[in-house]
This record gives structure tokens, sequence and C-alpha cells, in this order.
């Protein structure tokens, strides 16, 4: 098994079919054969057969969480977001963060009720937004900072407030009743991100309250200010000359961007497939406090075989 997993990691798929040979005949290896096989076509890049192999074997392994997912995944490479949710439904993994996230998106992307999309994972950034914009739309306000509040350290992310403050806005009045509900909710996280600052900031911007925006802004340390800071200041000092620039504001960091974590390629948005290596729910937020690190069993896809 090692054997393998080093040729494959080394893209030497001579090798690898050679040790997979050995593996598909020791019966005691069917199951360790069986993802070897799966494997393989994926290095190989041939999707239709990693495809094939895996609607062969899911008849024997119908509920195990490797195949059902990486079927999940092709079928979502693929955009076909039913096919990817039948794959994975029937799967438990409520301590599997990665595995629950990739089921509510499916189960989102699918069409099915957002409600119950977030009650599989909270973790999805996705499915936060879309119930975030249901609450609205049900003019459920008060739950959906309450779902900002609860969720606010698994993204650290301001386009989750924006989009509180912003959905099917009405009025001024309406964008002032959703800012002090935000600030109430969000001001014991005040001082432990300067992403809850700059939200805020950006709340008290859209309701028209700039002395306030202002004061957001001047809280955050000027060695951490990058380029949406400094945007959204220049903003403020356009509505009133009581505001000008900080006079010792050295040149800023570039705004922070998604990014994938398997090819690294920067995005401006979230998409739940990379655009560029087909890496499926893949993308960071890199001011999120809780990163997900590349987990062992990733790095080592034998880690849970049985034993022969």
């Amino acid at each position: 098994v090692m054997l393998f997993n080093t040729a494959l990691s080394n893209n030497n798929l001579d090798d690898a079919q050679k040790y997979l040979k050995i593996l598909k005949s020791i019966p005691k290896a069917n199951y360790i054969s069986v993802r070897a096989d799966v494997m393989i076509a994926l290095k190989e890049k041939n999707i239709d057969k990693a495809l094939a192999l895996l609607l062969e074997y899911r008849k024997k392994y119908d509920t195990d969480p490797w195949i059902s997912q990486k079927l999940a995944i092709l079928y979502s490479q693929k955009k076909e977001w039913e096919l990817g949710w039948e794959s994975i439904k029937r799967i438990k993994a409520p301590n599997n963060t990665l595995l629950s996230s990739l089921q509510a998106n499916l189960h989102a992307l699918s069409g099915k009720n957002i409600f119950d999309s977030i009650k599989i994972s909270e973790n999805s950034f996705h499915v936060l937004l879309e119930v975030i914009k249901q609450f609205i739309k049900n003019n459920e306000i008060s739950k959906a900072a309450k779902l900002i509040e609860r969720n606010w350290f698994n993204f650290n992310c301001p386009e989750i407030i924006e989009t509180f403050i912003k959905h099917n806005l009405k009025n001024n009045t309406d964008s002032l009743k959703r800012h002090k509900i935000i600030v109430k909710v969000m001001k014991k996280h005040l001082n432990s991100s300067d992403e809850v600052r700059l939200s805020l900031a950006m709340s008290a911007y859209q309701a028209k309250i700039w002395g306030e925006s202002q004061k957001y802004l001047d809280d955050i340390p000027k060695e951490n200010w990058d380029e949406r800071i400094k945007n959204l200041y220049e903003e403020i000092c356009k509505k009133s000359d009581k505001f000008s620039m900080p006079s010792n504001l050295n040149e800023v960091k570039s705004s922070p961007e998604w990014y994938c974590h398997s090819c690294k390629t920067r995005y401006q948005k979230w998409y739940f497939v990379c655009n560029e290596c087909e890496a499926v729910n893949s993308l960071k937020w890199p001011k999120t406090n809780n990163n997900i690190k590349k987990k062992f069993f990733l790095e080592n896809p034998f880690r849970h075989f049985p034993k022969m």
C-alpha cells in the first residue's frame, strides 16, 4: 500500500499500476484495490473512467463515505448538483466538517429547502448567505442577525454583514434598523477582529452615520489597513469637510481575496468549484480564524484502510 501511494504521489503511474495488480491479487485487499483503481483514473484525469468505477463499486460499498464523496465531487465538477446530492445524502458525518459542508452545499444547489441545508452544516458560506437572504425576505431580521453572530468566526468575512445590510433594502429607515440590530449582536466581538470593525463601518456608512463609520475604521491599526479600509475612508471623506484622510497613512495592503486551497488561485468572490483546477468546495477566506488545515487523511489516502 505504501509503495502504491508513493508511486502515485510521484506521478509514476506505471509503478502504481504494478502495485495495484499486486493488491488485486490479495483477497483481503479488495477494498484497498477499489480505491486505488479510482485514484489512478483520477490521476490520469480520466473522469469518465473514474465515474464508471465509482458507480460500479458503490453497488458493493453503498454507504462508504470515500466512494460517495468522490462521486459527489465528480458530479459537482459537471455541475450536476442533484446527482451529487443523491450520491452523498445517506452518509452520516457529523464530525467531518469538510464532508458535511459539501453535503450542505449540494443540498442547497440542488434546489432543496435552504433552512434544511443549514441544518446539515453551518460551515457553508453559500448556505449561510442564502439563509440570511431568506430570513430578510421573510422579514425576520433579528433571526438573520443571530445567525451571523453564531457563525461569524466560521468565516470572519465582511460579505456576510454586507449581505445582511444590503439585501432587499427598502429605505434608510430600514438601513438604520438593520444597523442597530447588527451592532447589538456584534458589539461583544468588536475587539476580536479588524474584520468586525470594517463590517460595522460598512454598516454605519450604509445607514449614513458617517462619524460612526469613521470611528470603526480609526480603531483599526494603521499597519493592518488594506485597500477596502482606505477606499471606505475616502468615501466617508467625500460626505463632509469634517472628515479627512489620516496624515500618517503609509502604503496599504491589497484587499484580501478568496483562494483555492488546492491550487492557490485567487477570486474576488466565493465559488463552489474552482475554475482553475476544478477542486470542489475548496475556496477559503484568508481572514478566517479557524482555516481548516490540510488533514493527514487527504495527504495519505490509505490512512483509514483496514489492516491486512
